[in-house]
């Protein structure tokens, strides 16, 4: 399981992986996400409150941890400055 962020203005979320569907919630611009798996285009999630539900792919970017120039990764919750 990966994190990722909403980066489009709202990313609507739905029961099922298909775009008829109407969204159960919509998350905002900047929402961070636990991605559960995807289906053909969509991405299960799961909200930082314990929401579920599929959202397009194309509305989430992965968070990659950061990595020290030796290799390791910071310690969970550090930032890096670029």
């Amino acid at each position: 399981m990966h994190e990722a962020v909403v980066i489009t203005q709202a990313a609507p979320v739905r029961v099922s992986p298909v775009p008829i569907e109407e969204p159960v919630f919509v998350l905002p611009e900047a929402s961070v996400v636990r991605m559960m798996e995807e289906h053909e285009g969509f991405v299960l999630i799961r909200t930082e409150a314990g929401r579920m539900g599929w959202a397009q792919r194309s509305n989430l970017a992965p968070i990659v941890p950061c990595t020290q120039a030796n290799g390791s990764s910071s310690p969970e919750g550090s930032s890096c400055v670029w």
